[in-house]
C-alpha cells in the first residue's frame, strides 16, 4: 500500500509561522508509521514537498523520522518552484496547488492500493488493523467517518496516549449523511471525503487522479467519489471504531486582501459559533475570496450538478489529460528509509 501526503513550507508565510502545523505533521507521521509497522503492512509513505527552492531547507529537516522501519519505505519527492510555476498559472495567488501536489505522489506510487493523506490526522488502531488484514477489494473505494478532536492531543507523546485522548475529546463527528439535492443518486459518503479515499492504484490511474483544474481542490474529493462510482467502483463504508481523527486547528484564511471580509475569519473561529455552522461560513468565505481573486472554484451545488451529469453519462468521469500528476517531469527524490521488503527486492530475493 502507498500513503501519499503533500506539504509546502512556502504557502505565503502562514505555514512557516504556524509552529502548530509542524507539530501536527510530526504527530501524523509518527502515528501512521507506528501503525503500519505494528500490523506489518508492506507499504511506502510518500511525502510531496511542493514549491521548494534550492535555498530553502528541505522538509525532511523539519521532521524527526522514526528509525529502524521494517515494513514501510519513506520517500520524499520535491517539486521545485520553477516546475510549480510552469504547471500552475495561478502560482502567485495559489502557491500550494493541492490537487497537483497529491497527484504527483499518486502518479509515482507503487502500492497496489493508494491512500492520499492530509497531514493532520490520526488513524484509529482498528482501521489500520483492517487494512493489514488484506481484505481490501481492488474494485472498491473505501470510506470512513471523521472525528475532529481537541488539539490537546499534541501534548501526549505516545500513540497509545494520543488515541486514548481522541476517544474522550471528540469535538465533532463527521458521519455519513445522504445529500439532499435534486434527488442526487447514489447517496455516497462525501463528508470530508478528501481525508480518506482508499482505492486501488488501477482505479486511481483509470480516473487520472484528482481534477487539477481547481488549484485549491475545493470539492474535488467529493466529485471524485462520483467519478469512481460512474467508472464502476463500488463504495464501501467502514463502521466505527474504524475512523480517522482530525486534529482541530483554527481555520486561518491566507491572502486576505479584502478587508471588508475579515469579519468572517473571526466569526468562523469564534468558540460560541457551532462548528458545523462555522465550517459552512468558512467554506463560503473562502470561495468568495477565490472568486474575487479570479481563481476558479466550485460552490456546493456546482459540483453536485456536475456529479449528476457524470453518473448519467453526460460528462466523462476523467478530467485530466495523460500528463496528470506532472507525469513527464523528473522530480528530485530522497529515500529517507528503506524497508526490508524493498531491500529484498533490490537484492533479488523477492
Amino acid at each position: 500500500m502507498s500513503v501519499v501526503s503533500s506539504y509546502t513550507l512556502r504557502e505565503g508565510s502562514r505555514r512557516e509561522a504556524d509552529s502548530g502545523a509542524i507539530d501536527r505533521l510530526q504527530v501524523f507521521v509518527n502515528g501512521l508509521l507506528e501503525l503500519l509497522e505494528k500490523y506489518r503492512i508492506e507499504s511506502e509513505f510518500i511525502m510531496v514537498e511542493w514549491n521548494s527552492t534550492p535555498a530553502s531547507k528541505p522538509l525532511t529537516r523539519f521532521i524527526k523520522w522514526p528509525t529502524n522501519l521494517r515494513f514501510c519505505t519513506v520517500r520524499v519527492i520535491r517539486v521545485p518552484d520553477h516546475i510549480c510555476k510552469k504547471w500552475n498559472k495561478f502560482h502567485v495567488k495559489v502557491p500550494f496547488h493541492v490537487p497537483k501536489a497529491w497527484n504527483c505522489g499518486i502518479r509515482r506510487a507503487r502500492g497496489k492500493f493508494i491512500l492520499p493523506a492530509p497531514v493532520d490526522l490520526l488513524y484509529s488502531d482498528e482501521l489500520i488493523a483492517y487494512i493489514g488484514s488484506k481484505k481490501l477489494d481492488p474494485n472498491t473505494i473505501t470510506r470512513v467517518d471523521r472525528c475532529d478532536v481537541d488539539r490537546g492531543v499534541l501534548d501526549y507523546n505516545s500513540l497509545e496516549e494520543q488515541l486514548a485522548f481522541c476517544e474522550k475529546n471528540i469535538i465533532f463527528r463527521g458521519v455519513y449523511k445522504p445529500i439532499k439535492y435534486r434527488n442526487i443518486q447514489p447517496k455516497l459518503h462525501v463528508f470530508n471525503s478528501g481525508d480518506f479515499l482508499l482505492m486501488s492504484k488501477i482505479n486511481w490511474f483509470l480516473l487520472r487522479g484528482y481534477w487539477e483544474y481547481l488549484p485549491y481542490g475545493m470539492h474535488i474529493d467529493s466529485l471524485l467519489c462520483y467519478c469512481a462510482y460512474a467508472a464502476g467502483v463500488k463504495e464501501v463504508r467502514l463502521d466505527d471504531p474504524m475512523r480517522i481523527h482530525h486534529i482541530h486547528h483554527e481555520r486561518s484564511f491566507s491572502r486576505v486582501k479584502w478587508p471588508q471580509l475579515e469579519w468572517a475569519t473571526k466569526l468562523v473561529n469564534n468558540p460560541l459559533v457551532p462548528r458545523i455552522i462555522g465550517t459552512k461560513i468558512g467554506l463560503l468565505y473562502y470561495q468568495i475570496l477565490q472568486k474575487l481573486d479570479g481563481v476558479p472554484t466550485f460552490f456546493s451545488t456546482q459540483w453536485m450538478d456536475l456529479a449528476i451529469d457524470i453518473v448519467a453519462g453526460r460528462k466523462s468521469y476523467t478530467f485530466n489529460d495523460e500528463d496528470w500528476g506532472i507525469g513527464k517531469e523528473n522530480l528530485e527524490e530522497t529515500l529517507v528509509s528503506k524497508s526490508s521488503w524493498e531491500k529484498a527486492q533490490v537484492n533479488g530475493k523477492k
